[in-house]
């Protein structure tokens, strides 16, 4: 689950020929030096957007923020932010058939993104279909670690050792989970010679992973 941009730059003419072309965006802007047609057998529809579709059965939508609320969106921060991770769960949570002390917890775990992978499938709906599959290449994955920071200074204390332990599960409150990152100076390990990372989050509740 991440955001990003995607940039097309055509010298020529673009050409997308498709039977069904959905998107959904926050902002949609579009540049036309001589003129934007936009036209369709069945007419073109001009109204309120429609939500996106959720992107599992239990996870519904996910962002990156700067704020605990998830009001301040963001796709990029630098080493000392600290990041918030907003999971929104659907109607189907908590599940009632796992055990009590997992019903209001995900867990999760960071990978650093190096691009997609792509397979091809096969499936028969009214005709056999064969279909492009697209997922995330997850590469190392990015352990983190929480403690009981007594001292308030963002750092394992020898006094605090006893209490570190794997940050890989949070607390769904409501429909909602936030996952808190602090992006301390152990991610320059990761970084590419561009001194860039880029981060994927895989989710799981009960069976479900994305």
């Amino acid at each position: 689950m991440a955001e990003g941009n995607i940039t097309r730059i055509v010298g020529g003419k673009n050409s997308i020929e498709t039977e069904e072309w959905i998107v959904y965006t926050d902002k949609f802007t579009a540049y036309a030096g001589k003129g934007s047609h936009f036209t369709a057998g069945g007419g073109t529809n001009l109204g309120n957007p429609k939500e996106a579709p959720s992107v599992g059965h239990y996870f519904k939508k996910a962002w990156w923020s700067s704020d605990y609320e998830g009001k301040k969106k963001i796709t990029k921060a630098k080493v000392g932010d600290k990041v918030y991770f907003q999971v929104e769960m659907t109607d189907k949570v908590p599940q009632n058939s796992l055990p009590k002390e997992k019903q209001q917890k995900i867990t999760f775990a960071l990978y650093e993104f190096t691009g997609n992978k792509y397979s091809i499938g096969y499936m028969y709906v009214y005709g056999p279909k064969i279909y492009l599959d697209k997922e995330p290449q997850k590469d190392k994955e990015i352990k983190y670690v929480t403690w009981e920071d007594k001292n308030k200074n963002d750092t394992i204390d020898p006094e605090e050792e006893y209490s570190k332990k794997p940050y890989n599960e949070e607390k769904v409150n409501g429909n909602k989970a936030v996952i808190s990152f602090q992006l301390s100076d152990g991610l320059s390990s990761y970084f590419n010679e561009f001194t860039e990372l880029k981060l994927f989050m895989s989710l799981s509740y009960d069976w479900e992973t994305v």
